[in-house]
């Protein structure tokens, strides 16, 4: 018997509020330590956690599959957005009781009802897993002022309620087949002044969503001005389409299923994607666009690329669209 163990028998307030949190999940936090007594592991959601009393020592087991849902992906500064964290699976219990955990790497999160904050606004996870018997968390999320890519990062653990830490209580990672031993992060990108997301992207393989954005203004005279596109399948054709404004298009009629072109093309550049694992949708590209002096006038941009594992029958992934505002 560990002196912790011991010193809780002896103190039956701890023992019992301990052994409620412990059977619901701790409201991890990682980074910060978290309650009860300082048990939560640093970094919960990106490694595996190794806090005995709230999760097995490894993910996995029956199929847990947990899924994060934006508003949108492609943002502007400081602009504020839904997240939803949800899992499927796991360990069965009439009220599915369960915990999750969440961080990124730059913004603040506004927590929901039955929720905490952490780490200065980086991190947000439950309090008690009766927040949410349906094992479904919706919080806030803000994005930050500076410009660039952003990744988020979650996890679930569901439990049997029962005050001890089983087998049974089964965690898991974000990701796309329910058997992540590594979390999938959610891309999001944060655009510069007068670069505006226009729609969404269609997902990708692995259920992961690519995102097109640009962190530098688009000024007259910009030479180094570029659209970036990040969370898209590895070593794959890039095809970004330059024009005008279009009435949304559903590409589903031509074989790209759930996928909305906004882009009436006027010219085209291919490019390739990075190397990486399609798992992880590490794929990124790069697509110079140096500004002239003297331009003026708005573009409409969006890319499409080669997804072999998306599922349609014509193998293609499209991005959001990006209005650029050249001054």
């Amino acid at each position: 018997m560990s002196i912790r163990f011991a010193v809780l028998l002896v103190i039956p307030t701890a023992a019992m509020l301990a052994g409620s949190l412990w059977s619901y999940g701790t409201g991890a936090i990682g980074g910060d330590g978290g309650p009860p007594f300082g048990l939560v592991p640093l970094n919960v959601t990106r490694a595996m956690p190794s806090c005995g009393f709230c999760h097995r020592t490894a993910p996995g087991g029956n199929l847990l599959d947990v899924d994060v849902t934006l508003s949108a992906r492609s943002l502007t500064p400081n602009q504020s957005i839904s997240v939803t964290t949800s899992a499927t699976g796991g360990r069965p219990h009439l009220l599915n009781w369960g915990g999750f955990s969440t961080d990124v790497e730059a913004g603040t999160f506004s927590a929901g009802a039955g929720m905490r904050i952490g780490a200065g606004g980086l991190a947000i996870t439950h309090t008690t897993a009766f927040s949410s018997p349906n094992r479904s968390w919706t919080y806030g999320y803000t994005a930050p002022a500076t410009p660039g890519p952003v990744n988020l990062y979650s996890n679930v653990n569901t439990v049997d309620g029962d005050g001890m830490a089983t087998a049974g209580d089964l965690w898991g990672f974000h990701g796309g087949d329910g058997l992540e031993q590594t979390p999938t992060p959610v891309r999001m990108y944060v655009n510069a002044l007068r670069v505006v997301p226009v729609g969404d992207s269609c997902v990708g393989s692995w259920e992961n969503y690519p995102v097109l954005g640009a962190q530098q203004q688009p000024d007259a005279g910009n030479a180094n001005f570029a659209i970036e596109l990040v969370g898209a399948a590895p070593s794959s054709p890039l095809v970004l389409f330059i024009g005008v404004a279009a009435a949304p298009f559903d590409l589903t009629l031509i074989g790209i299923s759930g996928c909305t072109l906004h882009v009436n093309s006027i010219v085209s550049v291919v490019v390739g994607t990075t190397a990486g694992l399609a798992k992880f949708a590490e794929g990124t590209a790069v697509v110079p666009m140096p500004i002239p002096m003297g331009v003026r006038g708005t573009l409409r941009v969006q890319g499409a690329f080669v997804d072999v594992l998306s599922g349609r029958s014509l193998p293609l992934t499209v991005t959001n669209a990006l209005d650029i505002t050249i001054q």
